[in-house]
C-alpha cells in the first residue's frame, strides 16, 4: 500500500501526520522533493520520529518555493516518471 500525504502550505503538518502514519504502519518514508533547509530538512525529522527506512529525495533545492519554482531558480527541471521510484 501507498499512501501519499498533500498540503498546500508550509507548517500545515505534513511531516507531522507522515510520522504518525509511519509509527503506526511501520511503511517506509519517500519525499521525492525537498525545498528549503537543507539540513534538518523532513526526512531527517522523520528519521528522528520514527525508526524505519527514509529513502533520499530525488530532488532538493535550497529555496523554499513550490517546486517547480524552485527547480527553474537552479535551472533545473522536475521529470515526473521519477518521482514514484526511490533511490535504493
Amino acid at each position: 500500500m501507498k499512501i501519499f500525504v498533500s498540503g498546500t502550505s508550509t507548517n500545515v503538518g505534513k511531516t507531522l501526520i507522515s510520522s504518525w502514519i509511519i509509527t503506526h504502519t511501520g511503511f517506509s518514508y519517500f519525499k521525492p522533493i525537498q525545498t528549503g533547509k537543507k539540513e534538518n530538512n523532513d526526512s531527517q525529522k522523520v528519521q528522528c520520529f520514527c525508526d524505519v527506512k527514509i529513502y533520499p529525495e530525488i530532488y532538493s533545492y535550497s529555496e523554499p518555493l513550490s517546486p517547480h519554482l524552485a527547480a527553474s531558480i537552479e535551472n533545473d527541471r522536475i521529470d515526473k516518471k521519477n518521482l514514484f521510484t526511490p533511490k535504493k
